[in-house]
């Protein structure tokens, strides 16, 4: 087996990880059950949310929504629809229905479950909407909890509905990031009035009008060729927002900072970290950063010719297959294992791939193998045969008269299922072709005088094995000079040493 160096310019093969890519918003909705909702007001607000969330086109089911209500006991919230995709299909009339207003207002007791509902969440910006018409009445201090969160969570956001309809609510402002959403007449308003002025008041806030810019990213070769790539680009939480992009063409995306994540070796100007704005054309340049492969495979004639191999990784990943031998193809730096298809026994070849250099790997070291089948009457039959590489251990099946091309050194050979005979020590030298010949096959013929009809099912066996089946009355060619067994319909005979050309075993043999 020989390597050698060539230089041929690449061609560029990426494969990209599928990654989940990053939702747009996480809303969650808080409404108040206590009891001084009771009566028209939890009627009109839970109707009215409904109305909202189902008819505002600001809220999708690409969107994770969930809603939460507070009332009775002090520590007591209610989780009704866990933060998901898809939660907004699922504010109905039924789930409404199931909440009635009664009890205590434990405010910061809702708030902490709400903020701990979003953490953990992967979305661009994080929104708790409280509905309520009252302050804290356990005790807690909403607020300060409220501030703390914000704290830890630069992307968090919290407004309020004031159902209460009171002029100034101390506890309700400092809660919310913009002036509370009031409700006159302490909320006694109409649910389509309500569904009206969360959608004119909620819509720019849980989803601002968004500025957008362009991001060109150019990939070329060594020798300054652009060639077509997939890449990812993330925030700044290394979190996908757009995938599966091919470079050469501008890419709409929000403005703001975002890092450039590619399948394979490739270094960018400036760097990785992008800033996109919406006055102009954001410009990247990147160069590919890789070596190049170059299989080669002659035949048993030493002609070279196209055969498929498989690239695989050091970590056992398939980089990509059905890729054809004469045709280089460009990886990025790494140790890789190349297997061979259609090449009997199967090979495969370890080889390492160094940036900027083109690598060749050539398997010449074939020749060919014929192996002809002869039965006990000396005819030339078609059959089965498995051949087995000494020095590997590697097997292979070929068909009898078949010429194939093998790795040279040392095999032997045995018939598949249905006739006998085998073969040792069948030499193969390279660019060579090789012709060998089976012929120890012998006749078994099963005759029955009462118990058996001919053309009854006749199963042989060495061992567990099944090695030849034929019917009464018919000779069965087997392997000679071996012991075996023989079932007929499932009943046993007596073992029988088969020395012979022909072997007639009459009734007295079958056992009772």
């Amino acid at each position: 087996m020989r390597r050698s160096l060539s230089t041929i310019f690449f061609v560029v093969l990426f494969s990209l990880l599928a990654t989940e890519v990053l939702a747009k918003h996480a809303i969650m909705i808080v409404l108040d059950a206590s009891g001084s909702m009771s009566g028209r007001k939890i009627k009109n607000a839970k109707k009215g949310i409904i109305d909202y969330i189902s008819g505002t086109k600001n809220i999708t089911d690409n969107d994770i929504v969930g809603f939460r209500i507070f009332g009775g006991a002090c520590d007591t919230s209610r989780l009704i629809i866990s933060p998901a995709k898809g939660g907004k299909s699922q504010f109905s009339k039924n789930i409404m229905a199931l909440i009635s207003a009664s009890g205590n207002t434990p405010l910061e007791y809702a708030m902490s479950a709400a903020i701990s509902d979003l953490a953990g969440l992967s979305a661009e910006s994080k929104t708790i909407v409280v509905f309520t018409d009252g302050e804290e009445t356990c005790g807690g201090d909403p607020c300060t909890t409220v501030h703390k969160a914000k704290k830890n969570n630069s992307d968090l956001r919290i407004f309020t509905v004031d159902l209460g309809g009171v002029a100034h609510s101390p506890q309700i402002d400092c809660l919310s990031d913009a002036p509370p959403i009031k409700i006159s007449k302490e909320g006694q308003v109409s649910s389509v009035k309500l569904a009206n002025e969360l959608k004119k008041k909620l819509d720019p806030i849980i989803k601002p009008p968004s500025k957008f810019g362009q991001l060109l990213v150019e990939i070329k070769n060594e020798a300054g060729v652009k060639k077509p790539c997939k890449y990812t680009i993330n925030n700044l939480k290394n979190q996908v927002v757009k995938k599966g992009i091919e470079s050469g063409n501008p890419v709409k995306i929000e403005v703001g900072q975002y890092t450039l994540d590619f399948s394979d070796d490739i270094k960018c100007s400036p760097g990785k970290s992008i800033t996109v704005n919406d006055s102009n054309v954001t410009e990247v340049s990147c160069q590919l950063n890789l070596g190049e492969l170059n299989a080669v495979y002659k035949n048993g004639s030493c002609k070279e010719v196209e055969t498929s191999y498989a690239i695989i990784d050091e970590y056992g990943n398939i980089k990509s297959s059905n890729n054809l031998t004469g045709k280089p193809i460009a990886l990025p730096p790494g140790k890789y294992k190349i297997s061979f298809h259609g090449i009997n026994p199967r090979i495969e070849e370890e080889v390492e791939i160094i940036a900027g250099q083109p690598t060749e790997i050539t398997i010449d070291n074939f020749g060919t193998i014929q192996i002809d089948l002869f039965d006990s009457d000396g005819k030339a039959i078609k059959q089965g045969i498995i051949i087995r590489h000494i020095e590997t251990g590697r097997k292979a099946y070929i068909s009898t008269s078949e010429v194939m091309d093998v790795l040279e050194g040392t095999y032997d050979a045995e018939v598949v299922m249905g006739f006998g005979g085998s073969k040792e020590d069948i030499i193969v030298k390279r660019c060579k072709p090789t012709k060998s010949e089976i012929k120890d096959c012998c006749q078994l013929s099963i005759i029955s005088q009462s118990f058996f009809r001919n053309g009854d099912r006749v199963f042989v066996y060495e061992g567990r094995t099944v090695v030849a089946q034929g019917k009464v009355g018919t000779p069965i060619d087997v392997r000679c000079n071996t012991t075996v067994d023989v079932k007929v319909k499932g009943r046993e005979m007596l073992d029988v040493s088969i020395t012979t050309k022909r072997k007639d075993l009459n009734e007295s043999d079958f056992e009772d």
